[in-house]
């Protein structure tokens, strides 16, 4: 991403613990606003068994009237963000057998591709917070690297409904650049998924079942 610096071996090479050792199997749905997947991973999850941790609304952040995402500063929204980074990484290292709708990459990218936008279109902007966030960006790669065994990615293929448009089409086209660009650095094995909503939780199970029966059969 702009303004990060990968090192050659990828964002893996910040993980410190390495992977983990565990036969669970944690899943991880991503992709841009709109495209799924919290459907994907509510249908997956009924039919693999695994659990899909809920999560609390981006919204409403703590010293300031209740208010919308949309409605929030850079610096709110940095606060949210790493609200429901912590929430993310409590739940999900609790749970040896998951779903991650998003991922701990999903708000960290949202932030990033806000605060970019934000900088090209010449509105006042602190540039110590693009840091900030570039930097907590590198970090969830790093956590991503050593918590999921797979990403199940699913591409943006049709327009938001204009009564529902939170983000522009372009917006949702640089976060799933930077998606794809962010989950290719953590190593771990990336599934593009397309097709109908049964086409793709049917091709999402038999990819589980197979990680799955891997493991068992491991040594």
């Amino acid at each position: 991403m702009a303004g990060a610096s990968w090192p050659s071996e990828g964002c893996a090479a910040w993980s410190g613990e390495g992977r983990r050792e565990e036969t669970g199997v944690r899943v991880a749905v991503v992709g841009a606003h709109g495209v799924g997947k919290s459907t994907l991973s509510g249908e997956l999850g009924r039919r693999t068994g695994l659990a899909v941790p809920g999560l609390d609304a981006m919204r409403d952040p703590v010293g300031s009237p209740p208010r919308s995402l949309l409605e929030c500063t850079e610096a709110e929204v940095l606060q949210l963000s790493l609200r429901r980074y912590a929430q993310r990484v409590e739940q999900e290292s609790a749970t040896p057998d998951m779903i991650s709708d998003g991922s701990v990459l999903h708000e960290w990218v949202y932030a990033a591709v806000r605060l970019r936008r934000q900088a090209l279109s010449g509105a006042r902007q602190d540039g110590v917070l693009r840091d900030v966030v570039d930097g907590f960006l590198r970090e969830a790669c790093a956590r991503a690297a050593r918590t999921y065994d797979l990403f199940l990615l699913l591409p943006v293929r049709f327009p938001l409904p204009p009564e529902d448009r939170p983000v522009s089409e372009s917006f949702r086209a640089e976060a799933e650049a930077l998606t794809r660009e962010t989950t290719a650095e953590t190593g771990v094995p990336v599934h593009l998924l397309d097709g109908t909503v049964e086409d793709r939780v049917a091709a999402a199970a038999s990819i589980v079942g197979r990680v799955r029966h891997e493991r068992v059969n491991s040594p």
